[in-house]
């Protein structure tokens, strides 16, 4: 039978990984930006920010939270009102 000693690397044999989320629930959004669940909805419904529904579970892709935060702060203006 093989031991290891104590203070051996065993990170050199495992594999790390990042989990880089592809999706975001609504409070996960409302966390990520400093907007409310309300301001979200709006955006939704506006068709300035694009969702999915997976087993009943709204999800926003995390491709559609680069778009919002890539456009202008003037585009976004006109759907605060």
């Amino acid at each position: 039978m093989r031991t290891h000693e104590h203070g051996e690397n065993q990170m050199t044999n495992s594999v790390s990984y990042q989990l880089n989320p592809i999706g975001y629930s609504i409070e996960q959004v409302m966390q990520l930006l400093p907007i409310g669940r309300t301001s979200i909805y709006k955006l939704i419904k506006a068709g300035e920010l694009q969702t999915v529904v997976i087993c009943g579970r709204r999800i926003v892709p995390a491709t559609e939270i680069d778009r919002l935060l890539s456009q202008s702060e003037r585009d976004l203006s006109q759907i605060e009102a």
